[in-house]
């Protein structure tokens, strides 16, 4: 994960049988804006973009707007 730290985790991933990311999922709590979200997910993307050579479909939600 691209910030200071270094360290970051997606909420949930969905993995193709050959190991690749096929979407992830990052999920923000219901009374957040969904938008809060759809950055973190890019960049998520980006990262497992980089890593396995294929990029996921991004999905954010709150729970209530997706």
């Amino acid at each position: 994960m691209p910030n200071q730290k270094g360290v970051g985790y997606v909420d949930y991933v969905l993995w193709r049988d050959d190991g690749k990311p096929l979407g992830l999922v990052e999920a923000k709590r219901t009374r957040r804006d969904t938008r809060v979200g759809q950055q973190q997910a890019k960049l998520y993307a980006d990262c497992l973009d980089r890593q396995f050579g294929q990029r996921p479909l991004i999905f954010y939600s709150n729970g209530y707007e997706h």
